[in-house]
């Protein structure tokens, strides 16, 4: 399974090149910020995500590690 993904992204990565590669010799600056999106993507869906349990509690916050616990799925 993870070498598909991994395959996946190569493969993707490869067709945006490829399509960004028609802008022209000013190409290469996309190239290196159309990572950036999905950065920034992941970056706001990382907030409201609660943190690990088990760092919580090796860091002595209990509070915060029941509080998470609580937020978690069953």
């Amino acid at each position: 399974m993870l070498t598909t993904m991994w395959a996946a992204g190569n493969t993707i990565a490869y067709l945006v090149g490829e399509a960004l590669l028609q802008l022209g010799p000013d190409a290469w600056r996309w190239m290196l910020l159309s990572p950036a999106i999905p950065a920034a993507v992941l970056m706001v869906a990382r907030f409201g995500t609660p943190g690990s349990l088990r760092w919580l509690l090796s860091k002595g916050r209990t509070e915060e590690a029941k509080v998470a616990l609580r937020k978690a799925p069953p």
